[in-house]
């Protein structure tokens, strides 16, 4: 079945099935048709079902007039035309979701009833089992022309019930309202039987697998049915000219001879004239002014498929009306487009057309059978973790065999840390590289990779990356890199567990030796590249100067390596407080202890007594305090103090190495090369904070000023799994940014996102933000990549209005 809302295309078919159906007299005719379909919301409620491309069902429903101008929740059901009886409940559940859809509020339902259609609800039992409540319900003695009664019913629908009395019912009314051309259609289906399967129902029986994918098959065909023999086709393609500012006074027509002649002159020939309604033209042109560009028109057909009740005839015509366009595009390098259109004349796409298996329909069933078996064991996972887990286990099941999939996430769950609150967010990542990697790795080594720790997973991900960018790199610079080769002795090495890294050292002398050829520096530049290209590699080792030129171009890459590319944040070192220790210390003098007086003549001899009073400790100052502490033993020191000295908090130079590769350093999606990476490192309006920790970034956040509201935004905050012991001093580091950066800028608050966060500073309790406008100060982009969609408060300053209607806004939406 392929159910669809009504269109006044399809109105012939409405009255052919109506004769069929009603006996003359009960008959509405074309022109009841049409003066029915001038009714408020016709088209919204109304809806057509179609089998093997003819329409065998349909139900017109609408808000009557009278009703609309007192704004009533009742929609009137006109006629239900359903002379199959077995396609009635489907028709009937995409009608009711169709209503629900359009507007929620409209859940009454009233119409006149012959005794055949009012014998669906005679028994109020079963209407209670099903959802349905009857809220008025009287005789019209002798309603119809020919002298038959009808009931006068009105009641409402709650589908949830509706659904629940039969799964068969919620599978249908999903599969119909699912809409067609989804790249993964059979998981997407499986996943609506989850509450089937919760209750029971055992979906590997024959009966029930039977049911299933004759319905999905059924679906692409009776769709693919609504084209006739030939099909209309029009193609419109784009010829692009430079169009100066000044023809903004200027006509289209003018445009279009001023600027296309050429082109005009040699279409006019074959028949193509100026037109600027299309519809009922075979062939002409115009100027689209949105594109700013001459579109040519043609009209045409193609022939249906020879076997019109299978898919693979259907794949067939997909598949060669695809190719014909990418053949035409190759060929003239230009935009084009062509659209389709059914045996009624309407639009009508053509989508790829999946295969249909019985062992694709088990291996989608099974996979979705332990995701949710590891779900019920994961339960306490937030949302976010949730969707990278599945994310994760499906695309496992992509790159290793069924038999091994199950094995290997069992590995990767058994391996948590409860209190490592992105874990599945960081396995993720790792499986997106070996997916990307996939044509270098047996299904062996996938299973080796999967079954290691996550660090012995990180180290290799990072060589599958690095070799598959240096494969890249060979056949750019038309070196022949040889795929095969290659597969062949990654996947040897991660099998036998040997190290990778000398391999991966091979390519990148190879690429360097090609390379170097090509670049002329002068002796100065040579040692800045080599200083700059040094510190990518602490991150990044597998990064090439091959690789930033090709990222970033020449002319940025020559600024990143100055210092020299502007940015909206200054770079700088954030000044930490070390009052924790001065009080600690003075706490500590103010005993009347034989260790305090040593303390005191010590800090005393060392200059250091009134510094520490003064609480105006310097890191050099600070390392110099502990120094005298551990000498006296003093035990009660908390592990925050002794460690702080060794933090540094710095906002990164524009295009600075530890910029560039922030993601890597911290094992997040903001890896180099990244899109997102590279779009906060070329907007003036990103800036990154990175945390280091004996000179090693363990930490950063992305920031911007979100300038409709003057507000700072810390993205979110990155931790590398390795340093999470630290967050108690990291909230330290990024309290003190954000405060320093909120005086700097003035700005009036700092929020912080909650998405994949390693280190939460605001509190859990407060009330979320979603921001109406996300508009980063000095940024061009019009979308971006943000973990800032839904942010909560971490600093203010008094008083604030600003933050206080954007929450109360906020919880009023939400509410």
């Amino acid at each position: 079945m392929y159910f669809t809302k009504m269109s006044e295309e399809y109105f012939p078919a409405v009255i052919d099935l109506e004769k069929q159906s009603y006996p003359e007299e009960m008959r509405m005719g074309m022109e009841g048709l049409k003066e029915e379909a001038t009714q408020p919301e016709f088209f919204y409620y109304s809806v057509a079902g179609f089998s093997k491309g003819e329409l065998v069902c349909y139900i017109v429903a609408y808000i009557p007039q009278i009703y609309a101008e007192y704004h009533s929740k009742q929609i009137y059901i006109a006629d239900v035309n359903c002379p199959n009886f077995q396609y009635l409940p489907r028709l009937l559940l995409f009608f009711f979701r169709q209503c629900e859809k359009w507007n929620r509020n409209k859940k009454l339902f009233h119409a006149e009833m012959r005794s055949t259609s009012y014998h669906l609800l005679d028994s109020i039992d079963k209407c209670k089992k099903r959802g349905i409540k009857i809220i008025e319900d009287h005789i019209l003695h002798k309603y119809y022309d020919n002298g038959e009664d009808a009931h006068h019913v009105i009641f409402s629908v709650d589908l949830e019930i509706l659904e629940e009395s039969n799964w068969k019912y919620g599978f249908w009314r999903q599969i119909d309202e699912m809409p067609i051309g989804g790249s993964t259609y059979i998981s997407s289906v499986l996943k609506f039987l989850k509450k089937p399967i919760q209750d029971g129902v055992d979906f590997h029986k024959k009966n029930h697998m039977k049911f299933i994918m004759r319905n999905m098959i059924e679906k692409w065909i009776d769709y693919y049915s609504m084209f006739g023999e030939t099909i209309p086709i029009t193609s419109d393609y784009f010829l692009y000219n430079r169009i100066p500012e000044e023809t903004k006074g200027m006509d289209n027509h003018e445009i279009i001879h001023k600027f296309f002649q050429k082109a005009l002159d040699r279409y006019q020939l074959f028949g193509y004239k100026e037109k600027k309604d299309m519809r009922d033209n075979e062939k002409g042109y115009c100027y689209d002014d949105y594109r700013k560009c001459l579109k040519i028109y043609n009209k045409g057909k193609i022939y249906n498929t020879s076997y019109r009740n299978s898919l693979s005839g259907y794949r067939w015509l997909e598949r060669t009306s695809r190719e014909f366009g990418e053949q035409y595009f190759r060929k003239y390098k230009r935009t084009y487009y062509v659209s389709y259109f059914n045996k009624f004349g309407l639009y009508h796409p053509m989508y790829p057309v999946p295969y249909i298996t019985k062992n694709l329909y088990l291996f989608y069933l099974d996979r979705m059978l332990i995701i949710d078996k590891y779900l019920k064991e994961l339960d306490e996972l937030c949302e976010n973790e949730k969707e990278q887990f599945i994310f994760m286990c499906e695309t496992i099941y992509h790159i290793v065999s069924k038999k091994y999939a199950s094995g290997c996430i069992e590995n990767i769950v058994k391996r948590r840390n409860k209190e490592e609150g992105n874990y599945f967010h960081d396995w993720n990542l790792i499986v997106q590289t070996l997916f990307d990697g996939k044509m270098l790795l047996t299904t062996g080594a996938m299973k080796a990779i999967l079954t290691k720790s996550y660090n012995q997973a990180l180290n290799i991900s990072k060589v599958i990356e690095g070799v598959c960018r240096y494969l890249r790199i060979e056949k750019e610079l038309q070196l022949q890199p040889n795929q095969k080769r290659a597969r062949k002795r990654l996947s040897s090495l991660i099998r036998k567990n040997k190290d990778c890294n000398d391999y991966l050292m091979e390519l990148k002398e190879h690429v360097m030796e090609a390379y170097s050829k090509k670049l002329n520096f002068s002796e100065m530049e040579k040692e800045m590249v080599t200083d700059y290209m040094q510190r990518i590699q602490t991150y990044c080792p597998n990064v090439v100067l091959y690789d930033l030129f090709r990222e970033y171009g020449d002319h940025n890459l020559s600024k990143f390596i100055r210092g020299k590319y502007p940015c909206l944040f200054k770079a700088q070192e954030i000044r930490l407080s070390y009052e924790g220790l001065s009080s600690f210390v003075k706490t500590l003098l103010k005993k009347q202890t034989r260790q305090a007086k040593h303390i005191y003549r010590r800090l005393k001899k060392e200059n250091l007594l009134h510094t520490v009073l003064e609480e105006k400790l310097t890191p050099v100052q600070y390392r110099e305090v502990l120094e005298i502490m551990k000498f006296h033993n003093v035990e009660n020191l908390p592990d925050e103090l002794k460690k702080l000295c060794n933090f540094k908090v710095l906002v990164e130079a524009k295009g600075s190495p530890e910029y560039l590769t922030a993601g890597d350093a911290t094992v997040c999606c903001m890896s180099y090369g990244s899109i997102k990476a590279k779009q906060y490192a070329l907007e003036r309006g990103f800036g990154i904070v990175n945390v280091y920790y004996k000179n090693r970034v363990i930490a950063n956040s992305v920031i911007w000023i979100n300038e409709p509201y003057n507000c700072l935004v810390l993205d979110n905050i990155e931790v590398h799994p390795n340093y999470t012991v630290y967050n108690e001093i990291l909230k330290i580091c990024f309290r003190t940014a954000a405060e320093q950066l909120m005086k700097q800028y003035q700005v009036g608050w700092v929020v912080q996102g909650t998405c994949y966060n390693d280190l939460i500073l605001y509190n859990d309790e407060q009330i979320e933000i979603r921001f109406p406008m996300m508009k980063p100060k000095e940024v061009q982009l019009k979308t971006f990549y943000s973990d800032a969609v839904k942010c909560k408060l971490v600093c203010e300053k008094e008083p604030n209005t600003g933050i206080n209607s954007l929450v109360s806004n906020t919880y009023l939406s939400a509410a």
